[in-house]
């Protein structure tokens, strides 16, 4: 007779296996394939601890965590990530989404509120915009301060891969157009997916190309208000100890050179040239490489003082730095 694994022996015996595996998270990644099977949010392991599963249940979730063992990102498993709180579609062609990513989508939008954007966060708050007039509080959003616009920013994501940053901000910032560029027509593929998962491709065009180069050939010398990017940052031999954690993604995403910092070098004296004045630059940089990238910025004079913006956990985490208004 077959026996009948319940929810919680299933998930025991996952996490056992994927402990002794050497998963970072053994219980999370056991839950997390679990709901995804059975099309449940997590908490309804919980509530349906006891519940016996199907064989073909039980076949399938064996065979997700055999390959999460072998070190697969539980993201491609799934097929998917979420990043701001809004799914990603994910593949071998890209990058998979981080955590720390979202503290450079963070700056662009805080920045494009400044402006006088109007910026509508996946929890439906709404930032920014035009204000109400002060006569008729709530009768009207009124007018933009001068000196500033509500719609017509444009914003490019160098590097884009799955498009999390070019695509939550468009999704973000309804006001905005953003240019898109990768140097793999297969990331871009992905990218133009979520993109229109997310109601959006309308107002993201991508171009293909390496690093600044695409931005020049389609004319955008000068025009862009926002010029973000996630670039390669991780030294290669750090990236060589990573080893079989990082297997499953393209290496060029990840490797920054012998110090992670040669994207950086290569583009960051181009970036102001792309950059209208008072345009802004921001790049996710690594945990110890802030001075480095901020040495760098002010070094080709056309920027204002650079910021290093850290993370929860207090390490360097962006760059960002405004493009000096002409005299």
């Amino acid at each position: 007779m077959t026996e009948l694994l319940t929810v919680g022996e299933l998930l025991r015996r996952a996490t056992a296996y994927l402990t002794e595996k050497g998963s970072p998270s053994p219980r999370l990644d056991a839950e997390v394939l679990l709901a995804w099977v059975l099309g449940w949010e997590r908490v309804s392991l919980y509530v349906n601890y006891d519940q016996p599963l199907q064989a073909d249940e039980v076949a399938r979730y064996r065979e997700l965590v055999g390959r999460r063992a072998k070190k697969v990102p539980v993201a491609l498993l799934r097929g998917f990530k979420e990043f701001f709180a809004l799914p990603f579609t994910v593949s071998p062609a890209v990058l998979i989404p981080r955590p720390e990513t979202e503290f450079l989508v963070q700056e662009v939008l805080s920045w494009l509120v400044e402006q006088g954007a109007e910026v509508i966060l996946p929890t439906g708050r709404t930032l920014g915009g035009p204000k109400p007039d002060a006569a008729g509080a709530g009768e009207g959003r009124g007018e933009v301060p001068a000196g500033r616009r509500a719609t017509g920013w444009t914003v490019a994501d160098v590097g884009t891969g799955s498009g999390c940053i070019a695509v939550t901000v468009a999704k973000c910032a309804p006001g905005t157009r953003v240019v898109a560029t990768d140097r793999s027509t297969a990331a871009l593929m992905v990218a133009e997916a979520n993109a229109a998962r997310h109601g959006v491709v309308e107002r993201v065009e991508f171009l293909v190309g390496d690093g600044p180069a695409p931005l020049r050939q389609a004319g955008w010398t000068g025009k862009l208000d926002v010029l973000a990017s996630n670039p390669p940052y991780i030294p290669t031999a750090v990236l060589d100890e990573l080893g079989q954690d990082v297997a499953y993604e393209p290496r060029e995403a990840l490797d920054g050179g012998p110090d992670g910092l040669q994207f950086y070098r290569e583009w960051v004296p181009q970036a102001g040239a792309f950059l209208r004045p008072g345009g802004l630059l921001a790049l996710e940089i690594g945990h110890d490489q802030g001075p480095a990238v901020r040495e760098m910025v002010e070094a080709t004079g056309e920027f204002a003082e650079a910021t290093i913006i850290q993370d929860h956990g207090g390490r360097d985490r962006v760059v960002r730095a405004v493009r000096r208004e002409e005299p």
